[in-house]
């Protein structure tokens, strides 16, 4: 089964995909990785709403 997890903020989805992977079902991360905790993602979506400026 192929499944897509969208959204990943504290890395439950990333390993809600470990296990998966371990029941033979193929898994997706999706997510903007969340600012400066950079979680691992396998689809990497680009924040274009927040500007350099705002970021210190």
């Amino acid at each position: 089964m192929k499944i897509l997890l969208f959204g990943e903020f504290n890395r439950a989805h990333w390993n809600i995909k470990k296990g998966l992977e371990s029941l033979n079902h193929t898994a997706v991360v999706a997510s903007t990785r969340d600012g400066f905790k950079k979680v691992d993602v396998d689809i990497e979506f680009k924040d274009y709403f927040t500007s350099f400026l705002l970021k210190k």
